[in-house]
């Protein structure tokens, strides 16, 4: 649902945002994937390390609803994973259907390097746009991720946006 506030120019501007918007986020993933790649690690893989760094151990269902992943695939990334000793699973202290995921310290590890290369792209990325440019493009992403949340369909913006290496105590 569109809101217009100063008349027909608006639905054009949504109309380009929009599609800016779905053409951009596979764009990035591609670019991203391709410079986490030169790692040895995939991007939802980087994803993980870093959810898990920022928040501790999860849940594998807790994960896969913050990657927007199905329970099946959440799976197959952890096994993935623990066969590259990035993580570990371990019972759930008080739920025991429940199996936590952790990171190992080759997973903190991979997640370091993997959040030094993300940012690196990324700023490559964005030397296209001006300091001011950035700073108003930050804003606006905090907004949106923000909105998101309060909605309902994004997991905590302040987890999402912060840094790799600010891990949480668990």
């Amino acid at each position: 649902m569109s809101t217009q506030s100063q008349g027909s120019g608006d639905h054009a501007i949504d109309e380009a945002l929009a599609h800016a918007f779905a053409a951009f986020g596979p764009a990035y993933k591609r670019w991203t994937k391709t410079r986490l790649s030169e790692q040895g690690i995939g991007y939802t893989h980087a994803r993980a390390l870093h959810l898990l760094q920022c928040k501790g151990p999860q849940i594998m269902s807790e994960l896969g609803d913050d990657l927007g992943i199905t329970p099946r695939y959440v799976t197959v990334l952890i096994d993935h994973m623990e066969a590259a000793n990035l993580v570990a699973r371990q019972p759930h202290p008080n739920d025991r259907r429940a199996t936590l995921v952790k990171l190992t310290d080759a997973g903190r590890t991979m997640c370091g390097a993997t959040g030094d290369e993300h940012v690196e792209a990324a700023a490559e990325l964005l030397r296209v746009l001006s300091p001011a440019q950035q700073q108003a493009l930050l804003e606006a992403m905090q907004a949106l991720l923000a909105e998101l949340q309060r909605r309902g369909f994004c997991p905590d913006p302040d987890v999402l946006l912060s840094p790799p290496h600010q891990p949480v105590d668990r």
